[in-house]
Order: C-alpha cells, then sequence, then structure tokens
C-alpha cells in the first residue's frame, strides 16, 4: 500500500555493496530533560525524553543525519571506530537550532522579529555497544517579566549518544519506508547508465539527467523528452522487493497521471525502473529489455 510520509524522524546514508549487514549500526542521539519549567518553591522539575535522531553508520564511513525544517532542525555528523577492549571511538558533531520566542524583538516597523536558540557540542567519546554516554549539557535561569510580575524559569538539558546493532532486514515495512525515503531526500543523484527500451543512451544524454527527491517530490533535470515532466509526487512501497515507487506527473504532457516503477538501493546506488506514462503495468523487474516501453537508469549519490 501507498503512503506519504509527513514526518521522518530518521537519517540514512547509503553504503558500498560489499559490507555486510553486521558492520551497520545505529547511531543514536537523544536529548532528556526541560526546558522554560516556571520554578515553583519546594518542588524540582521532572526530566523526560525530549527529542531523537537516529542514523545508520558503518565503522570508518562518515556518518550525517538531520531532522527537522530549515529555521528548527537537530543535524549531527561524525564518523565511528573500532577501538580496545570492545568499544567504539565516536567522533560527533551535534547542533541543534530553534526558534525561542522569549528572546524575540519587535522592528522599527511593528513586526515581531523571532529570536533564534542554538546548542552545538563536538565531541570525542568511546562507547559499549548499547551504553549511553552524555556528550554535552545545558542548565540555565531565566527572569522574565509576565503579566507584570518576575517569572522564573528553568531550563535542563542533555544530550546523550548511544550505538546499537542495527540488521536492514529486521526492518518493519513501516521502517524501511521511512529509511529509503531517507536516503533518497536531498542529495543529488546522478544517472550513471539508462536503458530505454532495450537500448542503451548515448553518454551525453545520461549526463544531463540528475534526479533530486524533496519531502514528497521528485525534480528531474535532464532532456523532458525522455520523462515528459520535471516534477512528480512520489510515494514509496517497501512490502516487496524490489520496493515500488509512485510517480505522478506535477506537469508536462502527463500533468496529473500515475505509474509505478520500481526501485532499488541495495548497493548505495538508486536503480530504478520507470514504464511509459499511459501504461498501467508495472515493471516485473528491474530490466528495460526491447518493446517493454520502460527506461532503466542507475544513478549515483552525488
Amino acid at each position: 500500500m501507498f503512503r506519504s510520509i509527513l514526518v521522518v524522524v530518521f537519517a540514512v546514508l547509503p553504503f558500498p555493496a560489499s559490507s555486510s549487514a553486521a558492520d551497520e549500526y545505529l547511531v543514536h542521539l537523544e536529548t532528556f530533560g526541560y526546558e522554560k519549567v516556571e520554578v515553583v518553591e519546594n518542588e524540582s522539575p521532572k526530566s523526560a525524553a525530549m527529542n531523537s535522531l537516529q542514523i545508520v553508520a558503518r565503522p570508518g564511513v562518515p556518518f550525517y543525519g538531520r531532522t527537522g525544517n530549515r529555521g528548527n532542525f537537530i543535524k549531527v555528523k561524525g564518523e565511528m571506530k573500532p577501538d580496545t577492549n570492545g568499544t567504539w571511538k565516536v567522533d560527533v558533531h551535534y547542533t541543534e537550532r530553534k526558534d525561542d520566542l522569549d528572546s524575540s524583538v519587535v522592528s522599527a516597523e511593528g513586526f515581531r522579529v523571532m529570536g533564534l536558540f542554538s546548542r552545538t557540542a563536538e565531541t570525542t567519546v568511546n562507547v559499549k555497544l548499547g551504553q549511553s554516554v552524555q556528550i554535552s549539557s545545558l542548565s540555565q535561569n531565566r527572569i522574565r517579566i509576565q503579566n507584570g510580575k518576575e517569572v522564573n524559569s528553568q531550563s535542563k538539558v542533555e544530550v546523550r549518544l548511544r550505538v546499537t546493532e542495527f540488521r536492514s532486514d529486521e526492518m518493519t515495512p513501516e521502517e524501511a519506508e521511512v529509511f529509503d525515503i531517507e536516503r533518497l531526500r536531498n542529495v543529488s543523484w546522478s544517472a550513471v547508465k539508462l536503458v530505454e527500451d532495450g537500448k542503451t543512451a548515448d553518454e551525453n544524454l545520461v549526463k544531463q539527467i540528475v534526479f533530486r527527491f524533496e519531502a514528497d517530490r521528485l525534480f528531474l533535470a535532464g532532456p523532458e523528452s525522455s520523462f515528459g515532466a520535471r516534477r512528480f509526487e512520489f510515494q514509496l512501497d517497501t512490502v516487496s522487493s524490489p520496493g515500488a515507487m509512485r510517480l505522478t506527473a506535477l506537469d508536462g504532457r502527463w500533468q496529473g497521471q500515475s505509474v509505478t516503477a520500481l526501485y532499488d538501493l541495495t548497493s548505495g546506488d538508486l536503480h530504478i525502473c520507470i514504464p511509459e506514462f499511459g501504461t498501467k503495468d508495472r515493471p516485473a523487474s528491474l530490466e528495460a529489455p526491447s518493446g517493454s516501453k520502460l527506461k532503466f537508469i542507475i544513478l549515483d549519490k552525488d
């Protein structure tokens, strides 16, 4: 079944086909605590889980993950390497940014300009699988005027890191769909091979084809005549193998019409087989033999 994903909490990097599933790990970044809690005499604020981000990582390969939008986000980058006594050495750079209403100001024109809160941590930690270690903490007291009275509020937040084993073959279809979406999104995919109806396309034509997935949209750079549109809405279905991708044209001569393509990200590249718009049958495999009216494309992640 096809579903649109509105909120994504995972971020994933593609990896070389030569590594096995046993070499995959999850780096968990989690924040705990409380923010801007009004101080009440003889009462202590209670800590709770606040945000989390999980990133699939492999030893010796830089990882990167991000969740949120342009103004309010958490992003993490780093690298993990095996260390002594069964521990992992993890270099990590954590950044969190969000709007801060309490520090907003009113401009001369009368518009309220939102303040920004930013928290950054850059460190190296040694951690055992499953162990949670602190990489950053923040304690803050703030006095503000509310209804003519002083109000004292407290914030106390700590950022913690864990590393656990990860096996993609144990994911539920819903989890696989989210991970595949994050593999696709917010990077450019450049074509390295195109086979159309059994014929391999000219290299100069192939080099012009670039896919970019953002939110639930696919943007295409390259010869429009080859695909009939520049913008598509996409939805994934990971129940089958290879996965299916529903494409709906948002412009061009096939605007409003949909086809079902097949895709695969196992190798780290994007392999996709797209039927000609106007046909209803989905491809049977990731191939485009003569007479099939299919396009098979291999794209590298830039």
